[in-house]
């Protein structure tokens, strides 16, 4: 999940990317689970970057996904 924080200025009339957080969750299967696309090609690459990134963190972290 990517989540974006924001500061708003409303005196100035803007706004300003804070931070990003990733968060990665584990599931035990005892009931299926449903699958969730992006919406656009845009999230898509997103999601594949953060996947490798995940991929090579845990490689790093002898931590299995």
């Amino acid at each position: 999940m990517e989540v974006e924080t924001w500061v708003t200025e409303p005196e100035k009339a803007t706004a300003r990317l804070s931070n990003q957080f990733y968060f990665t969750f584990a599931v035990i299967r005892k009931s299926p689970i449903r699958h969730v696309l992006p919406g656009t090609q845009d999230e898509a690459r997103r999601m594949v970057m953060r996947m490798q990134v995940d991929a090579e963190q845990a490689a790093n972290d002898d931590y299995v996904i």
